[in-house]
């Protein structure tokens, strides 16, 4: 009857441990700390958080059912903000914003469900000032009209593209504006 009464509360602590969420820690070679995050019945769930050899926070998102869902934010090694951004089933999704190290705005734009660039995307020099815009269909394919500026702000190129191929006149300009050379495709 001991051994009975003995069975059953092991059976009892095992099935009341089973299905509950663990953190879990890996660890880089030098001892620090790689990624934390919750685990249940063995697959990753909840909030993870990714970090570098450094023991910096690298990523900080969500799992679920073993792959990222949700909103992800990623920094560089000195902690500021390097991207956000969300993710459907380990693949990124939505809208995403991107930053230079400094801390200003670097790109943003939509990705589409496979993650692929759509829409409009545009890019900024480390100054701030607009870099480029740039036009996708919803397959990710270069389409419309692309422009491109100098770090003076000043419009540096004009290029169609069609079914991802440049199309029509591509225009090139220097760095006061001036036209310098037209292309036709």
């Amino acid at each position: 009857m001991k051994k009975l009464i003995t069975l059953f509360i092991i059976m009892q602590l095992f099935t009341s441990c089973y299905g509950q969420e663990k953190e879990q820690k890996t660890y880089w070679d030098n001892g620090q700390i790689e990624e934390t995050g919750n685990y249940e019945n063995g697959i990753k769930t909840g909030e993870c958080k990714e970090y570098y050899s450094s023991g910096k926070l690298q990523g900080i998102g969500n799992y679920e059912n073993g792959k990222k869902t949700g909103e992800w934010k990623y920094y560089y090694g000195n902690e500021n903000l390097r991207s956000v951004g969300s993710f459907n089933e380990n693949i990124p999704t939505g809208n995403w914003t991107y930053y230079h190290n400094n801390k200003q705005l670097w790109k943003e734009g939509k990705l589409n469900s496979q993650g692929k660039e759509t829409g409009e995307w545009k890019h900024f020099y480390e100054n701030g000032i607009l870099k480029a815009t740039m036009n996708y269909d919803e397959n990710g394919d270069m389409i419309g009209e692309w422009k491109s500026y100098h770090e003076n702000g000043k419009l540096a190129q004009i290029v169609n593209y069609k079914n991802g191929l440049p199309a029509g006149e591509w225009k090139e300009y220097d760095e006061q504006g001036n036209l310098i050379e037209t292309v036709k495709y």
